[in-house]
């Protein structure tokens, strides 16, 4: 839904500047776009935590843990580069340009 809202908005807002710079005279796009509904994230507890390192395999436990620890979003430990761990500090840091942290 969010992804969706983005889009639209996207589109909402070009076609408003084209009418404002005058290309077109008349907006075609005449959405009235609500916000999503962004629900409250659910917070794993210590004892969950511990529960998912204890069922978990070695590869596993280390995906869990750079998850977990770096806060990386759901998408981003899928394809893991070379370049996304600083070799002399072994830190991960996100290299996603869109990312809100800093590197």
């Amino acid at each position: 839904m969010n992804y969706l809202h983005t889009i639209l908005l996207s589109i909402k807002l070009y076609f408003d500047y084209l009418q404002r710079t005058g290309p077109i005279k008349l907006n075609p796009v005449q959405l009235k776009i609500k916000s999503p509904i962004s629900e409250e994230r659910k917070v794993c507890t210590n004892e969950e935590l511990k529960k998912l390192y204890a069922k978990s395999r070695t590869l596993q436990a280390i995906i869990l843990h750079l998850c977990y620890a770096c806060g990386l979003r759901r998408n981003e430990p899928q394809e893991p580069k070379i370049n996304d761990i600083h070799i002399e500090t072994h830190l991960p840091y996100n290299t996603n340009e869109n990312a809100n942290t800093a590197e």
